[in-house]
């Protein structure tokens, strides 16, 4: 999103002569603003109000047009996501092998479950179907001994569920990523392969499995061996240009740029004349007026924010779930090494911001920074001020990523801990006593123009015309869809992986 700046400026108080000394606040020291020798308190409160109100408008001007570009980035993502959810039904129901055994935290992240056409599952229907006659007692299946199906009988068709051996684990395998299946018997049940005269793995009343899988066990009166040779055939087929398994970048890109396109216009459709201020209200009146229409836009702007975040994460995780088989090959199982930020950025000199009664006061952590890369995956930079990271080619390095894979790595975003201000406090004598006033300016602001992420010395991530400029209300950029950038994307598909 850019940033549009408030305006810049600085004001000089006429002031009726006094001694006092300059305050200090957050390690400023307040400049005296010497007397005019023509000038009165009416006057002087008179071009106070003014700058204020000049001040106070622009302010809103920019939060405004900061509300227009983040209501149609949030339009944008809601489009493509409603559209990438669409296309994920269409995805499963033509390609079953693809769907998960079970619903998971991800699923719901998805977003899509309930929005759309009666009917449609994400997670589908399991049915078994086993005809045994001399069999006695129930079976199950059982998925890379992590997964069991509901127990059934022989006979008929039963629908099944799925439920994890490790009740901690909470990312159920796609169909397609299965390894091993097996029919077994419950305590006091008994059945052969020669005893099953039909059989069937059914998803969505589609059959992916039969009979011809099954074969016995050496040794085994429990556990029958169900082969998974139909199921790699869905999956080789996936790199055909013709199979339902398979969406391309090409599709996906078409689904971004038709979204763009379309909030753009709905954009261009929606603006609306805002209220302005009447002429006829008093300074003081209209000031107020646009101090309340700030406070409101900052709190939307807020929730924007929020909003965004949560439909850029939607985003990322549905990419992958319609191109995931793709992109995730053999450097997504290499462990993570080093991993390293490449940052051509700036510090940038304080912003002057209006002039107020009070002084505004550092908010947390102004100078720390934090790189997340996923879940419980972040490292943190504690003092820009010192380290410098976003000083042209500033690099971050890092080897405290163990047990992390190429494959854990979701997102990037960078997060600043906090906002730094300074404060310099003017004031001057009249003959009704002391007048004083405080000139903010937010400190220790930074621009991220370009950024690349190494993993292992290996170009994961790169981006090169962001133009972020951390400040007061943007806090966090972040890229939630990495899948989608041509560096994740070329690194993904190689399958020269080093030796491990």
């Amino acid at each position: 999103m850019k940033s549009f700046s408030l305006l810049a400026f600085s004001l000089s108080v006429i002031a009726l002569g006094c001694a006092n000394e300059p305050a200090r606040i957050n390690g400023a020291v307040a400049k005296k603003t010497p007397p005019s020798s023509n000038s009165n308190d009416n006057s002087i409160s008179g071009n106070n109000l003014t700058a204020e109100l000049k001040a106070a408008q622009q302010q809103k001007d920019d939060l405004t047009l900061q509300k227009e570009e983040a209501d149609e980035q949030l339009t944008t993502l809601q489009l493509i996501n409603n559209r990438m959810c669409l296309r994920l039904f269409t995805y499963r129901s033509q390609c079953p092998v693809s769907a998960r055994l079970r619903s998971t935290d991800n699923e719901k992240v998805l977003g899509c479950v309930g929005n759309y056409e009666e009917g449609a599952r994400l997670v589908p229907k399991y049915s078994i179907k086993l005809t045994a006659p001399e069999a006695t007692g129930t079976f199950f299946l059982r998925a890379d001994n992590g997964y069991d199906s509901m127990p059934f009988s022989a006979g008929g068709v039963t629908e099944v569920l799925w439920s994890p051996l490790n009740a901690s684990d909470t990312q159920a395998p796609r169909i397609w990523d299965l390894t091993q299946l097996k029919l077994k018997t419950s305590p006091g049940s008994k059945i052969t392969v020669a005893q099953i005269s039909e059989f069937e793995f059914r998803v969505n009343d589609k059959a992916i499995i039969n009979k011809q899988a099954l074969s016995a066990v050496a040794d085994s009166s429990t556990t029958i061996d169900v082969a998974l040779d139909s199921i790699l055939a869905w999956k080789n087929q996936s790199a055909k240009n013709t199979s339902p398994c398979l969406v391309t970048d090409e599709e996906i890109d078409g689904i971004i740029t038709g979204a763009k396109n379309d909030a753009k216009t709905k954009a261009a459709l929606s603006l609306e004349d805002t209220q302005g201020l009447v002429a006829s209200d008093s300074d003081a009146k209209k000031l107020d007026s646009l101090n309340k229409d700030i406070v409101d836009l900052k709190k939307t702007l807020s929730d924007s924010t929020t909003d965004i975040d949560r439909e850029s994460d939607r985003s990322g995780k549905l990419t992958l779930e319609l191109t995931g088989d793709r992109n995730i090959g053999c450097f997504a199982k290499l462990p993570i090494s080093t991993l390293e930020l490449e940052i051509n950025g700036a510090h940038l000199a304080n912003k002057p911001i209006v002039i107020e009664a009070t002084p505004r006061h550092d908010v947390d952590n102004p100078r720390q920074f934090i790189f997340r890369f996923g879940e419980q995956f972040a490292q943190t930079n504690p003092d820009e001020e010192q380290l410098s990271y976003f000083i042209n080619a500033g690099h971050f390095l890092s080897h405290n990523f163990s047990g992390k894979r190429i494959g854990d790595i979701e997102y990037i975003s960078i997060e600043k801990g906090g906002v730094g201000f300074d404060a310099f406090h003017n004031c001057w004598n009249t003959m009704f006593g002391q007048k004083c006033e405080w000139q903010n300016s937010e400190k220790n602001m930074y621009r991220l123009d370009s950024l690349a992420l190494k993993v292992n010395g290996e170009v994961l991530y790169r981006s090169d015309a962001i133009n972020f400029t951390f400040q007061e209300g943007k806090l966090v950029w972040a890229d939630k869809n990495i899948s989608l950038n041509q560096a994740f994307r070329t690194l993904m598909h190689r399958t020269d992986c080093p030796a491990q």
